[in-house]
């Protein structure tokens, strides 16, 4: 990144580009549930890398860290554990709202409970 990727978008190092790209910043406000799955094993991704601590501290924001998957894996055949593990996320989301839990007290959640009440069509 300090070779080419900074440089090349007017970053003027890696630790710059980092610091203005990553998301890590905006995790503590979430306010509906959000689920992120990176696996321990990415060749990418150091350890410090993965937002533990703003896991830990809220509400919303779950992260599950398998230990295979490597970057943007999680194959199993012609299905991706991934996507299968987020349907199961809303679905879980889906059933906790059925029981009058609150998700969330922000007007977006409005529009993800609609989603999950029509049963996840496509967007």
């Amino acid at each position: 990144d300090d070779r080419f990727t900074a440089p090349l978008h007017g970053f003027k190092d890696a630790d710059d580009y980092w610091k203005h790209s990553s998301c890590r910043r905006f995790l503590k406000g979430i306010a509906i549930p959000t689920l992120l799955v990176t696996a321990a094993n990415d060749p990418i991704l150091g350890p410090a890398c993965y937002p533990n601590e703003e896991a830990r501290g809220s509400d919303f924001f779950h992260l599950e860290v398998p230990s295979d998957g490597g970057h943007v894996g999680f194959g199993i055949g012609k299905e991706y554990w991934s996507e299968m593990r987020a349907a199961e996320f809303l679905s879980e989301q889906k059933h906790l709202h059925a029981q009058g839990v609150t998700i969330s007290n922000s007007f977006p959640e409005a529009r993800v409970v609609q989603w999950i009440e029509r049963g996840f069509p496509k967007l």
